[in-house]
């Protein structure tokens, strides 16, 4: 993300974390258990040091990718749900 989490809301290793991610086109919203860490717009200003956001390499449409940072230790996911916005 080319914006910086407004709180650091993650759980301590071994426990398991709520994430909540809302996209309605290019306005995204994360919410960490029961905070909300990002409300940001993709065409805006990156934070200081952070590289920009290229939407014209990133489609509005397709899959949805999981990842982990090369942590130590072991990145689980589970319960995953998606759902569409109804407007």
């Amino acid at each position: 993300m080319f914006k910086r989490p407004s709180k650091n809301a993650s759980k301590k290793p071994g426990q398991w974390n709520h994430l909540i991610i809302f996209c309605e086109g290019h306005h995204v919203r994360v919410g960490l258990n029961g905070l909300e860490v990002q409300n940001v717009y993709l065409d805006s200003e990156p934070d200081d040091g952070l590289p920009p956001y290229d939407l014209s390499k990133r489609p509005m449409r397709g899959h949805i990718g999981l990842q982990d940072h090369g942590v130590p230790h072991r990145i689980e996911f589970r319960n995953l749900k998606i759902l569409e916005l109804q407007g």
